[in-house]
């Protein structure tokens, strides 16, 4: 894929893009603790002292999931043309005409293994709109039902690794076109985040560390101790069975995604 650690120019700030479940709140840590460097911020969460100001009844974005999506849909095209919107969506034409053009910042999007990637989505289905299976590879092959946000043409995709094949088809797309971008993979990050920023000429401040426990605030109460350089060394596709490890790589076929993992 174009792109592939190309160094960046934050003058004028940068946007991270990546699909969730996919490092980008681990990335969005040490990115703020770099000095002056301005992070256009993701459409933000849905609490619940803001529901009455969006919905009737208030209660209906935590009793109806389409509700609280439509809601958060709303949000991101709200917030489009000052921030670029939610940081999981696919840059699509109005992500290139509404921000990138009236405040040309730099775009750092992250990739993550697909194996490892929809193990962590079975485990966190964010925004997922069918019921989830506890079977995983039933999981892995039901459609996707996408939200409004995902900014992808289709709404129905055939599985879920066709989500992260067709969000990395937009990548690809906007590395091509926009050559103020740039690619990193999960795996690089969480092994050398130091040297992986420097690539694309981003410097952390002397002895960043990666935080101690998981980067997702909902997950600080499940575990501690994260180590994780060594979970991304175990980044590979015999992660999965081998029925589900094939049906990954066929589904993902024609992106980006069989060239950069290739293991």
């Amino acid at each position: 894929m174009n792109g592939l650690f190309r160094p960046i120019d934050t003058t004028n700030g940068l946007k991270l893009l990546g699909e969730r479940n996919s490092g980008t709140n681990l990335l969005t840590g040490l990115l703020t603790q770099v000095p002056n460097l301005k992070l256009f911020p993701s459409t933000p969460l849905l609490r619940q002292r803001d529901m009455p100001l969006y919905r009737r009844p208030w209660t209906a974005p935590l009793v109806y999931k389409a509700a609280h999506e439509a809601t958060l849909d709303d949000w991101h095209l709200r917030d489009l043309p000052q921030t670029g919107g939610w940081k999981h969506a696919a840059p699509d034409a109005a992500f290139l005409k509404q921000f990138l053009e009236e405040f040309t910042p730099a775009v750092l999007i992250i990739l993550r293994h697909p194996a490892v990637w929809l193990r962590s989505m079975h485990r966190n289905p964010f925004h997922a709109l069918n019921p989830v299976p506890r079977d995983f590879s039933k999981f892995i092959r039901q459609e996707w039902l996408c939200v409004g946000r995902d900014s992808l043409e289709r709404r129905i995709l055939p599985n879920l690794p066709h989500l992260q094949a067709a969000k990395a088809n937009a990548y690809s797309n906007l590395l091509s076109q926009y050559p103020n971008s740039s690619l990193i993979r999960y795996e690089d990050l969480a092994s050398d985040p130091t040297g992986t920023l420097a690539k694309i000429g981003v410097a952390l401040p002397p002895r960043t560390e990666l935080p101690g426990n998981d980067a997702r605030g909902f997950a600080r109460r499940q575990s501690s101790g994260t180590d994780y350089a060594a979970a991304a060394r175990q980044a590979r596709f015999d992660l999965l069975s081998p029925a589900d490890a094939a049906f990954t790589r066929e589904a993902q076929a024609d992106s980006p995604l069989s060239a950069i993992y290739q293991t």
